[in-house]
């Protein structure tokens, strides 16, 4: 296969979207980042493979039972920069101390809300220079991986459309859709799998192509175990590859026993590579899938979810597939709307083209047919792996189904594709805005939305102060309450938006959050604690003089009374032991027992 010149110029801009979010993605704040981290200390300095039955109580959790490869990988990078083994364990104790219990904000559509699982920065910060130099060093197994998967991804695009321009549309539409980006930017098993699980695509098109020879079977399978040493859900494109043998043997009259001695050659690799590692955690653990260290408390229903209440769920799914980004960052609402309208228009055309071939006049030995066969089969496996880990598992995200986004990446172009059959006109405007709207999201959107979501707030003069209502508090004459501003003095809705301004009177000699609440005659009806900031400017960083304001969106939980009047209590606590023990003054010294900053009235009915 021949490279196209467009090819580099998506190989370029797909190596800048992973470095930038790499670069402003805080060092462990990338999915379970911290454990892969452990996973790879604990491999470079023990050099053999977690003890699987510690999993609840070791640095690596979870993760203990996953695959290998990549943090192989990750430990010749770490070779090969000459950096030594860190103690996972400690790292461990670190995360514990500082990780932050109110990181999830109320309102998943305000990107800059709360969003630090942990503290970066400061005293109080959990990080040396030494993890964050080794962090940065590793996450570029990404990077490798990203290179991988976008070959594997542009060479079985290649095996469907003859028009280049279409191979390149479908390749830009795997390379840039964001949540592959934010993969691709830190180390975790989904890379490889993601890698591995595109070229056995492009191997089983490629092989329905020119035959199922016994190199070809050997080249699939070894890939195949390369995606399941990876991650074990990359096996879950085994189905795509055994339809593909099913077809060959059907095309080529290929007798019983070759297509057996075929599909031998296939499983040989699997059982030559993966088999050790399967065979490993049967025997120290009854565990031949690395599975069971998932089986913590609160990761699995009581009862698993029947088809209908996994529905809702499906909602979560879709942002996920396409960007739910580290902690809980989301892309704006306009650039997931922009990404279903691609679908919205490739449904349409893969409707005319069902139209114009239907099922039942497809023939099985057509080059054409086959390739849709094996695609759809690709893809039908990673949607029923993700019904069923959404039934039995909290927390199920799209990424999960990333073993057939090659696959889906084809179909998406297909049916943009014959949507341009029936109007040719508009070729070139729908390749452009395909292209344009993925390369935007991945590479500008993806990156932009993680790092306003952690940078810190900025700092303001007095001058540059808002006029705010409410009088000052100090706190432990360390920090001071300025005021505060309200949307509406209205209590409506599901949120009560404010914004409260701070002055840092002096550096913090301990860690800090704020909790506002809004009360009446001891009842409380809404509630939100926060580390300053919303997450971002926790009291490691502060400095005298510093000024800032965060708009804070105050969940309403409780029954709200009509025509209530409900006081506005603030009050700041230790952000690591919860004691509400900062001492509330006003500016003349006086002890201020319950600071109520102001009110707010529910409407009449």
């Amino acid at each position: 296969m021949r490279f196209h010149r467009g090819f580099l110029l998506l190989v370029m801009l797909f190596t800048l979207g992973i470095l930038a979010e790499h670069t402003v993605l805080p060092v462990m704040e990338g999915g379970d980042e911290y454990l892969h981290y452990n996973y790879v200390q604990y491999l470079l300095r023990e050099n053999h493979l977690p003890e699987r039955a510690s999993f609840l109580d070791n640095s690596m959790k979870q993760q203990s039972g996953q695959p290998p490869l990549v943090y192989w990988t990750a430990v010749l990078l770490m070779r090969l920069a000459n950096l030594t083994p860190d103690d996972d364990q400690a790292l461990w104790q670190r995360v514990n101390d500082y990780r932050n219990p109110w990181y999830s904000a109320p309102n998943q559509w305000n990107r800059l809300d709360n969003r630090n699982l942990f503290f970066h920065e400061g005293t109080q910060s959990f990080e040396t220079p030494v993890i964050e130099r080794i962090d940065r060093v590793i996450r570029f197994t990404g990077l490798i991986f990203g290179l991988l998967a976008l070959m594997g991804a542009y060479g079985a695009a290649g095996e469907i459309f003859t028009d280049r321009s279409w191979v390149l549309v479908a390749t830009a539409v795997f390379a840039f859709t964001p949540q592959l980006i934010h993969v691709m930017s830190f180390t975790n098993t989904d890379s490889g799998m993601i890698a591995f699980t595109a070229l056995v695509t492009w191997a089983t098109l490629r092989m329905l192509r020119l035959g199922a020879t016994p190199g070809h079977c050997l080249m699939v399978g070894g890939l195949l175990a390369l995606a399941g040493l990876s991650k074990i859900s990359g096996l879950l494109i085994v189905p795509g590859v055994g339809a593909a043998l099913l077809l060959d043997a059907y095309k080529r009259h290929r007798s019983l026993r070759r297509f057996m001695m075929n599909g031998l050659l296939v499983a040989l690799p699997l059982l030559l590579f993966l088999g050790p590692w399967m065979l490993y955690g049967y025997f120290t653990f009854d565990d031949p899938l690395g599975t069971r260290t998932h089986l913590r408390p609160g990761y699995y229903y009581d009862t698993p979810l029947n088809l209908l209440e996994i529905i809702p769920l499906f909602r979560e799914i879709y942002l996920g597939y396409w960007g739910k980004l580290a902690s809980a960052v989301y892309l704006h609402p306009v650039t997931y709307t922009m990404q279903g309208t691609l679908l919205v228009l490739s449904g349409y055309g893969l409707w005319m083209i069902l139209r114009r071939f239907p099922v039942r006049r497809m023939d099985p030995g057509d080059l054409r047919t086959q390739q849709t066969i094996v695609l759809a089969v690709i893809v039908l496996c990673g949607v029923l792996g993700l019904i069923h880990w959404m039934q039995n598992i909290h927390f199920i995200t799209g990424r999960l189904m990333f073993q057939s986004h090659t696959a889906v990446a084809i179909a998406i172009t297909s049916g943009l594709y014959g949507l341009m059959r029936r109007f040719p006109k508009w070729k070139c405007g729908v390749q452009t805005y395909a292209v344009g709207i993925m390369v935007a999201a991945g590479v500008l959107l993806t990156p932009i939305s993680i790092y306003t979501a952690y940078a810190p707030p900025p700092m303001l003069s007095h001058e540059q102060v808002p006029p705010l209502v409410g009088k000052p508090v100090n706190f432990d004459q360390t920090i001071r309450f300025m005021g505060y501003q309200q949307d509406s003095p209205l209590l409506e809705g599901s949120h009560h938006k404010l914004m409260i301004c701070w002055e840092v009177l002096k550096a913090a000699s301990r860690s800090a959050a704020f909790s506002i609440k809004l009360v009446h005659d001891g009842q409380i009806i809404g509630d939100r604690t926060s580390v300053h900031g919303l997450g971002r400017y926790d009291s490691g960083q502060w400095k005298a003089g510093d000024i800032f304001c965060d708009r804070v969106e105050v969940p309403i939980t409780g029954a709200v009374e009509n025509d209530q009047t409900y006081d506005i209590l603030l009050v700041m606590l230790d952000a690591q032991t919860q004691a509400v023990d900062w001492q509330a003054t006003a500016l003349d010294g006086t002890f201020i027992q319950y600071p109520f900053i102001g009110q707010v009235v529910a409407p009449a009915s």
